[in-house]
């Protein structure tokens, strides 16, 4: 047995279906949220569906999908039997946002009922054709602690991850301030922190911080020069469990892929460090996990649970005069993750399918309803064996410690907007089919030329030995 994939080492493995290789005209509802009267719907379309932009036009042959043509395809949204309003699908690309309005006659008659948005009109898969509507209040508040200072950027402007957030629309309201957020009480309205290479944090600050993340909250903190050299008295205790150095880095870039960067590891595998943070991690722990490596081996980013809560740690600063990670795409997939996080673990939020929803510690029931209306008990992940994970799109309700929460699982969009990859032809895929998978040979061919050189040294001090004795028998003669 090897090593995993996510592991140091280990091989990414694919097997790709002879089924996904064909275009299919499908569209599917990605999410769906309510604002009051209005209703957003999140609609995504394979290039060939009808409806997306630059779909062919509707014809007798072309345009229509099992039957239906493309002027037919209507969104609804539903209250059990009763179609509470609709409107026909036009997209602007492969996904788009639709606005329905409904009535207050019949918000007044269905309050406090379940509401489901429908996509009419049959296409290739008809289990992505419905979602549950979340009905959302304020935005989702973020508290991005840097000094500015440090973070300046050459051309003007806000930070690089500050405009990284905004530029996303990850549905958060961003707030920078210069210190953690004290007493307590002002960090509860935030779902995420981000703490950029500060100088360590008081024992207030450190407790404050982390009681919030165990009742839920998400913290990405990252390590530079000023949090290596902490004054007195200040650090980041349970945050980040290990003695902090600042040190010149001896490789340029990670180690991958790996699951967090998979989709983004472009210039990854050189970030021009001008240094990076050594951890020295405290002895006995056992929740760090490693989500990210350098070239050598050393972690670049661990991520660990304190309570329902998680910390995320880098080595690296964000700031682009540290280093190019912030000029990467891998930054956008960072800052997406920890917006699922924090989506994940706070009041009735929307994550992606495939999401952790809850670990197991403190779990005490939970439920699942597809867009259908359709109910099931789920079965609980054994204390400390794993996670509640939403697996299919759907509507998730479960208890931890006494508290109900609800997550509504949504598809990713890229699953209609993106291309099938020609795994046989890109660097690192496997084989395709039919053909015989590539073998390394590179060690074998290496020991062969070894050995050569080393017959080539054999035969050539056999031969002076050969020429001395024969210079020495004419001296003789």
């Amino acid at each position: 047995p090897g090593a995993r994939a996510d592991e140091p080492g280990g091989v990414a493995v694919s097997a790709p279906l002879d089924e996904l290789r064909g275009a299919v005209d499908d569209c599917g509802i990605v999410h769906a949220s309510r604002s009051g009267s209005r209703v957003t719907v999140r609609i995504g379309c394979t290039r060939g569906a009808p409806g997306a932009r630059g779909a062919p036009a509707p014809s007798a042959s072309v345009g229509a999908v099992a039957g239906v043509r493309a002027e037919a395809r209507r969104v609804a949204i539903v209250a059990g039997d009763e179609t509470l309003a609709e409107s026909p699908v036009h997209l602007d690309g492969a996904a788009s946002d639709l606005g329905v309005t409904l009535s207050d006659a019949s918000l007044e008659r269905h309050a406090g009922k379940p509401l489901t948005a429908v996509l009419r009109g049959a296409d290739a898969i008809a289990e992505d054709d419905s979602a549950p509507v979340l009905s959302t209040g304020a935005a989702l508040r973020a508290a991005i602690v840097l000094d500015p200072a440090e973070s300046r950027v050459p051309t003007g402007g806000a930070p690089l991850v500050e405009q990284a957030l905004r530029a996303m629309e990850l549905g958060f309201e961003l707030t920078p301030m210069a210190v953690v957020p004290e007493p307590r009480e002002e960090l509860d309205p935030y779902a995420l922190l981000l703490v950029e290479d500060a100088p360590g944090l008081t024992p207030t600050q450190r407790r404050d911080v982390a009681a919030w993340v165990e009742r839920g909250g998400v913290a990405l903190v990252t390590l530079g020069p000023r949090a290596a050299a902490a004054p007195l008295g200040m650090s980041f205790g349970a945050l980040v469990p290990a003695l902090v150095r600042w040190r010149p880095s001896p490789v340029k870039g990670l180690a991958g892929p790996d699951a967090l960067f998979a989709d983004a590891a472009d210039g990854l595998d050189d970030l021009a460090p001008r240094g990076r943070a050594s951890l020295e991690l405290e002895p006995g722990l056992t929740e760090i996990k490693h989500a990210a490596r350098w070239q050598d081996g050393a972690p670049f980013l661990i991520e660990h649970r304190l309570g329902r809560g998680l910390v995320l740690v880098s080595t690296l600063p964000l700031a682009a005069s540290e280093s190019d990670f912030a000029l990467r795409p891998a930054l956008f997939a960072l800052l997406e993750r920890l917006a699922n996080e924090a989506r994940a673990r706070v009041g009735a939020g929307r994550v992606t399918v495939g999401a952790a929803l809850e670990a197991a510690g403190g779990l005490t029931s939970a439920r699942f309803v597809d867009g259908r209306g359709r109910e099931e008990a789920l079965a609980l992940p054994r204390l400390g064996a794993g996670e509640l994970v939403a697996e299919r799109a759907g509507l998730y309700e479960f208890e931890v410690s006494g508290v109900r929460s609800t997550r509504v699982a949504g598809l990713d969009e890229r699953e209609f907007a993106a291309a099938p990859l020609d795994l046989a032809a890109s660097r690192g895929g496997a084989a395709g089919a039919g053909e015989a998978p590539p073998i390394d040979v590179s060690s074998e061919v290496a020991l062969a030329l070894l050995g050569l050189l080393v017959v080539e040294l054999l035969l050539r001090a056999r031969g002076a030995i050969r020429a001395r004795r024969e210079a020495g028998s004419l001296t003789g003669a």
